[in-house]
């Protein structure tokens, strides 16, 4: 075959790239977890989605499927956020393409930085370790808030994800791709002039992805010092169901721990269980045998976070005396004695324990409770209406949980 010229249309510059197809193997020996995130607002005509739909068909036959190569992953997002397939469930390319066939069209305004934060939370955390981790994102527009998708963006960047940003028609800002697209932009952001000619990057695109290497990226909620992390909440009181929702939002938030294999943070748990063990802070290096672990937990009830405080962060279970420590507290309706649980607190912040608080109920009197908190308090407190909508609020919470895991240790004062 003759080799074919692919006009890139990107930042600063136009560039070009002759790739011969017979000659190159696609990905060869570079596996990776990629996932498309595509718009699929009301601008987007239904003729001008076909095209976006081929696009894809055609993109991902160029790589090498399957469960030890390339994966892909796919979403569709407008003001609702709609996956259509996760990392593993396709296998091979003709079982890919025909799901790509059926995807449907959203309409809705263009919420880009919700659907951003729905693949750090949600898709990457189910990626493989030890491979490159790939977001493409196509939209034909600015999104409804520029500051929440760049902010997105950087987050979803800090875990070690490569963000490609392909702008489509005269819509898209420019500066806007290049806050959501991985630096170098060059590299990162494409722009065409229409679904038309969507096709003309294919070639380029997937050869810059098969180009990404990983660097050394600290992941999202990596700490720059010892960190000790204990989560608690009252099990039996909250019973089977609702402990069920509280457990899945500690295994999320967990799940975006970067540094705990190397012994810079540790996460244990006060199950509230009378005769069950504890998860100590030296049991698991690794963040998947803590979730496990956390997965399987029954309940009971005693006082977590007294109980927390005097043998949680004690040496003998894993502790560290120069480790921050910080402890999560769940609490609702069932919670046995809230004026305990405040006065616990005080306690706790006094022996240099940082307390976050996630409050489940709209039927709890929180007046007390935020006077008590670190400040200030709306960073240490999240609320949810019922147990199952913690799914609402977890990246709202990881996020105030992780803006504290990072910042930089206090220098010591100059002598």
């Amino acid at each position: 075959m003759i080799g074919y010229v692919l006009l890139l249309l990107m930042v600063s510059e136009a560039s070009s790239i002759i790739i011969d197809e017979d000659e190159y193997v696609w990905c060869d020996g570079n596996p990776a977890d990629i996932f498309f995130l595509v718009d699929s607002s009301t601008s987007i005509w239904i003729k001008h989605f076909r095209m976006q739909r081929e696009f894809l068909k055609n993109i991902v036959q160029l790589f090498p499927i399957g469960p030890t190569k390339m994966r892909i992953g796919l979403a569709l997002f407008s003001d609702r956020y709609y996956r259509v397939m996760r990392f593993n469930q396709y296998n091979n390319t003709n079982d890919l393409q025909r799901a790509i066939g059926r995807i449907p069209h959203l309409y809705g305004s263009t919420h880009t930085g919700t659907a951003l934060r729905k693949l750090r939370t949600r898709e990457f955390p189910r990626a493989r370790k030890n491979v490159t981790k790939i977001a493409v994102v196509l939209t034909d527009g600015v999104s409804f808030n520029v500051k929440e998708t760049a902010k997105q963006a950087e987050l979803l960047k800090k875990t070690g994800v490569f963000v490609f940003a392909v702008g489509i028609g005269k819509k898209p800002k420019m500066s806007e791709l290049r806050k959501i697209g991985s630096e170098p932009s060059k590299q990162f952001v494409f722009s065409v002039a229409g679904f038309e000619v969507l096709n003309e990057i294919r070639g380029a695109l997937a050869y810059k992805a098969c180009r990404v290497t990983p660097e050394k990226v600290l992941p999202y909620c990596a700490a720059r010092r010892p960190t000790d992390v204990m989560f608690g909440f009252e099990s039996a009181a909250m019973g089977t169901y609702r402990s069920a929702h509280v457990r899945n939002m500690i295994a999320n938030v967990t799940g975006y721990f970067g540094n705990m294999d190397d012994g810079t943070m540790q996460a244990g748990l006060f199950r509230g269980i009378c005769n069950e063990k504890d998860i100590h802070l030296n049991e698991y290096k690794s963040k998947d045998d803590f979730v496990s672990d956390l997965q399987n937990a029954t309940g009971g009830t005693r006082d977590i976070l007294h109980d927390m405080k005097d043998t949680g962060y004690a040496a003998a279970y894993g502790g560290r005396e120069n480790a921050r420590k910080i402890a999560v507290i769940f609490i609702d309706d069932s919670t046995s004695d809230l004026n305990r649980v405040i006065e616990e607190i005080v306690q706790a912040r006094s022996e240099g324990i940082e307390v976050f608080v996630v409050a489940i109920g709209d039927d709890i009197d929180l007046n007390d409770l935020v006077d008590v908190l670190d400040s200030p308090p709306e960073e240490h407190l999240v609320t949810a209406s019922t147990h199952k909508n913690l799914d609402n609020i977890q990246g709202s919470f990881s996020d105030m949980l992780c803006d504290t895991i990072e910042e930089e240790p206090t220098p010591p004062p100059a002598a």
